[in-house]
């Protein structure tokens, strides 16, 4: 218990001192879409490798995680190939059914007006809102 309100008092003080570089620096937070049928949770921070993957074995830019009826799995993102103000390419692999040498392509669009966040893959599309956790409030 005195953990988590360390950790939590930890969070708030880190959110607080970065709350006024957020401009800068919009593809860092976390983000969610969350519906009776499916969890989508992106966390990320595209400018450096300080996100922990699921098992804690290293670090990446950061992961969407996905569950639904049908699976549940980590979309690593493991290499960020081009980043403006709004909109960020990354390539992504399958924590659980795929390897680092399979990676797919993903867009992150980020809207500077609601500070959500679109991913776009293969013909298919979604937008995220930021979290309590996120800096883009």
């Amino acid at each position: 218990k005195i953990m988590k309100k360390l950790l939590f008092i930890l969070l708030c003080v880190i959110v607080g001192c970065t709350a006024s570089s957020k401009q800068s620096s919009p593809f860092k937070g976390e983000w969610k879409q969350e519906t009776d049928e499916e969890l989508n949770l992106l966390k990320i921070d595209l400018y450096e490798k300080t996100v922990k993957l699921p098992d804690e074995s290293g670090t990446c830019f950061g992961y969407l995680q996905t569950e639904n009826e049908f699976a549940a799995d980590y979309w690593i993102i493991d290499e960020v190939t081009n980043i403006t103000n709004d909109s960020a390419n990354v390539k992504v692999y399958s924590w659980r059914y795929g390897s680092p040498e399979e990676k797919n392509d993903r867009v992150l669009l980020y809207n500077s007006n609601e500070h959500t966040i679109t991913v776009k893959q293969e013909g298919y599309s979604f937008t995220l809102s930021p979290t309590e956790n996120s800096n883009n409030k």
